[in-house]
């Protein structure tokens, strides 16, 4: 499938559900100029898109991510993530709903959508996160991404133990400042989960 061929597939998509140009842009915030390039000029969309478009039409998530797997440049590649396996057509929830998740975490792993671009470029604005359940802060290794609260928002921080029993919650993008905390006051915080799988928008 060209990239062509892609976008007339997501447009019909949009189409079939009834779904104007303005409409969908209204709701989601990409502008008409952004979609139409998406559909009418050849220009791949990211994941979050796509999971816009399948929370507005009922389309299979998994089999949007399978069709753009196999188009354009994307095709010539050797092997993808195991797509169901690793998602098993779960609901993707934003990551400003966990709260709503956390109840839900005990019963296995639990999928986000990242809206926030702290962590690029390991994990960018879109992409989609799977998170192991939280028991205990033994579990959570230096180097490890975690999914947690601070203030009432929901954010993705990499765990860095430093000396002194100081542990540093640090972004990989350079736009955002580190955080360091007592060890004490690191096991007060709201883990939600640990990040196991990330799947960057393309």
């Amino acid at each position: 499938m060209t990239a062509t061929e892609f976008g007339e597939y997501i447009f019909n998509i949009r189409d079939r559900g009834g779904l104007s140009r303005p409409a969908f842009s209204k709701k989601w915030g990409y502008h008409p100029n952004t979609i139409k390039s998406y559909e009418k000029e050849g220009r791949l969309p990211p994941v979050e898109y796509l999971a816009a478009l399948s929370t507005e039409t009922g389309e299979s998530f998994i089999g949007l991510i399978k069709r753009l797997l196999s188009t354009g440049p994307l095709s010539k590649l050797d092997s993808y993530p195991d797509i169901e396996k690793l998602f098993d057509e779960m609901p993707m929830l934003r990551i400003d709903e966990a709260d709503a998740a956390y109840g839900k975490v005990g019963e296995g792993d639990t999928h986000f959508m990242v809206d926030s671009d702290a962590m690029a470029p390991t994990i960018a604005s879109g992409a989609l996160l799977t998170c192991d359940h939280f028991y205990s802060f033994s579990q959570i290794k230096d180097g490890a991404i975690i999914l947690l609260k601070i203030e009432g928002n929901s954010t993705v921080r990499r765990v860095q133990y430093a000396i002194d029993n100081q542990i540093i919650l640090s972004c990989d993008n350079d736009k955002y400042q580190s955080t360091t905390l007592s060890k004490e006051a690191f096991q007060e915080l709201n883990v939600l989960g640990i990040v196991r799988f990330t799947l960057n928008p393309v």
